[in-house]
């Protein structure tokens, strides 16, 4: 007689997805989730449904009747951990995309652009070259 027992995953297993959390997961992804102080609200087809993460509760009938984790919690889940993970990667003293935006370099700061010392420095040594009496004699020293 052999007992049998349950081996232990290998290490780097994931257990497979449920339907619920496939279907949480492509809520997300489509961009379903919104947030909206403490809550969140995510689109399902026409309708929108009201999670609060902390009370970890839905508006759906899923959730009503059976009182488990719903696709559109596991999709709240989902945007609130990716956000997190967001905040956490973020260097100190950097801007986020919605408070700090894009912002435009001064003109004066592109390489390409002539700064005013460079003009300056400029027009001074074409002065020199195209003034009339210098000009002058250098035709006389070419022998012209």
């Amino acid at each position: 007689m052999s007992t049998t027992s349950k081996a232990a995953p290998e290490p780097g297993y994931k257990h497979p997805l449920s339907t619920r959390e496939q279907r949480g997961l492509a809520l997300f992804r489509e961009g379903a989730v919104s947030e909206h102080g403490d809550l969140f609200v995510v689109r399902g087809g026409s309708r929108k449904y009201t999670v609060s993460l902390d009370r970890e509760t839905c508006t759906c009938p899923d959730f009503g009747k059976r009182r488990e984790t719903c696709k559109h919690l596991f999709a709240v889940v989902v945007y609130a951990a990716k956000r997190r993970c967001r905040r956490a990667a973020r260097p100190a003293g950097r801007p986020s995309r919605r408070h700090g935006g894009r912002t435009e370099r001064p003109r004066d700061d592109r390489p390409d652009a002539a700064r005013p010392s460079d003009t300056s420095r400029r027009d001074e040594s074409l002065r020199g070259v195209l003034d009339p009496a210098r000009v002058r004699a250098n035709v006389e020293r070419m022998g012209g």
